[in-house]
């Protein structure tokens, strides 16, 4: 009996003090409503009150004194799970604070086929070069200049140049990631048949723009969704190829998710010559995308989210895949081992991919692929929020999104709005519009010398979307 009651003691010794550090976590994080956390803590505390007087107590059974043993230890294994979430979500939060740079990285190219294995092979040989809009492209080029002895040959712009390098014109390419990965798309045939000979990584500042002191279980807010279209590091400088602005108000519960399509022609903020698809501002970072924005949509952008394929392909995988309904049959351009049949299709993290960016087998091109984004989207809601995915493995959907996941939303306010679903438990009400234009074909900020593909905005669009917005914000 005296070891039981030594062992007694020791457990609810244990269970005291994991007890009270995962209350006070709790309670300066903030993610309990005030009232609810009050209550659970004071039901809890005249729980360990009659387990610490059980405890102590000198004429207690052995058979008691058992139970009280197993149940404080079934508590403490609970308390473990609640520890392991809770120490996840923080490492989460505190991983996908927006970074203070952006990375943009520059290749020199060959052909596939080249012999040249290292930078040192095209010493004294000519590379490619084009104009370039971007302020890093030259001083970039310099480190190459002062490792070997080359000759450059500008081209206009950098599709002529790979072009050229693909003609065997030109047995180098100097380029930045960004304009690769245009060429990899315009081109056919390009990314198959180049090969990186070298590789150099270069930070950018990118100070913040938008960070807005709102309450945010208050005030309405702004929150801008830029999927880029790369994998890997969410750091890296990128094309924007999801555009969606989700205007949230708190008090009406209340969210509008407007999409703008990528090759949407806008001016560039901050530029007077020609306009430019809005895609091609995530060449120059986040802050011009969102400036861009704002000046189309005549709002002020609170906050931003930056998502990247990895992020997409990596969360359906964690989540076992997801169900999509398409309305055709047909293989993804991007992805050739995707193919799709008309009906309601299981999918894997590549396929979901290759669904969400295609527009090549849609006459309404970009206006279905927004479509098959929503979809994508709503389809991973619906796999995590409606069913055990979410808990069995949550802590590996929270690793997914920290590596591909970034954003200049204060931790503290994700918090906030934690609280606020716990508090009330509202029932949010969502709708779509997305902006609408016309096929045309101009010349660009990004590429002032050829001709490219644009959507021309349908300017009734643009001001029924900036009323919409003003109503779900003012409302």
């Amino acid at each position: 009996m005296k070891k039981l009651k030594i062992l007694n003691l020791f457990i609810t010794g244990i269970l005291i003090i994991l007890s009270t550090i995962l209350f006070s976590i709790l309670f300066f994080l903030k993610i309990i409503p005030l009232k609810y956390f009050i209550i659970l803590s004071i039901i809890y505390l005249l729980f360990l009150i009659f387990i610490s007087y059980i405890t102590i107590r000198k004429q207690v059974t052995k058979i008691k004194r058992i139970l009280i043993i197993f149940l404080s230890m079934i508590i403490i294994f609970f308390l473990g799970f609640a520890f392991y979430y809770l120490n996840h979500t923080i490492k989460f939060m505190t991983s996908i604070k927006s970074k203070e740079y952006q990375i943009e990285e520059y290749y020199v190219l060959v052909r596939k086929s080249s012999t040249y294995q290292t930078l040192s092979d095209i010493n004294n040989q000519t590379i490619a070069t084009y104009q370039n809009q971007v302020k890093d492209y030259t001083t970039n080029l310099e480190k190459i200049t002062n490792e070997i002895a080359i000759k450059e040959k500008e081209y206009p712009n950098h599709i002529e140049a790979s072009q050229a390098l693909l003609n065997h014109e030109i047995e180098s390419l100097f380029i930045s990631s960004s304009y690769k990965a245009i060429s990899d798309e315009e081109i056919e045939n390009f990314k198959d048949n180049v090969r990186i000979l070298s590789k150099e990584q270069v930070k950018i500042s990118s100070e913040s723009i938008t960070s807005n002191k709102k309450d945010i279980t208050q005030e309405s807010i702004n929150i801008y969704i830029s999927g880029i279209d790369i994998s890997g590091d969410i750091s890296l400088v990128s094309r924007s190829d999801v555009n969606m602005m989700m205007t949230l108000n708190p008090k009406t519960h209340q969210i509008l998710l407007t999409s703008i399509p990528r090759d949407y022609y806008v001016q560039l903020h901050g530029t007077t010559s020609y306009k430019d698809k809005l895609t091609h501002s995530g060449i120059y970072g986040i802050n011009m995308t969102v400036m861009t924005v704002e000046d189309l949509l005549d709002i002020k952008i609170d906050y931003y989210v930056r998502l990247n394929f990895t992020t997409l392909t990596n969360l359906v995988d964690e989540i076992d895949g997801i169900d999509i309904y398409s309305d055709k049959s047909f293989r993804a351009w991007t992805n050739s081992k995707c193919t799709f049949e008309k009906g309601l299709m299981h999918l894997d993290g590549q396929c979901a991919l290759a669904f969400a960016r295609e527009r090549y087998a849609y006459e309404e091109g970009d206006r279905h692929r927004i479509q098959n984004q929503q979809d994508v989207v709503k389809a991973i809601l619906n796999k995590t929020l409606t069913s055990k995915v979410l808990i069995m493995n949550y802590k590996n959907i929270l690793e997914t999104l920290s590596n591909s996941f970034q954003t200049n939303l204060p931790t503290e306010d994700i918090y906030k709005l934690i609280n606020l679903q716990l508090e009330t438990m509202p029932t949010w009400k969502t709708e779509q519009i997305r902006l609408d234009g016309y096929d045309a074909s101009n010349y660009t900020y990004t590429y002032p010398t050829q001709h490219l593909y644009v959507m021309e905005p349908n300017q009734k669009t643009i001001e029924d979307a900036k009323q919409k917005i003003k109503d779900v914000m003012n409302h």
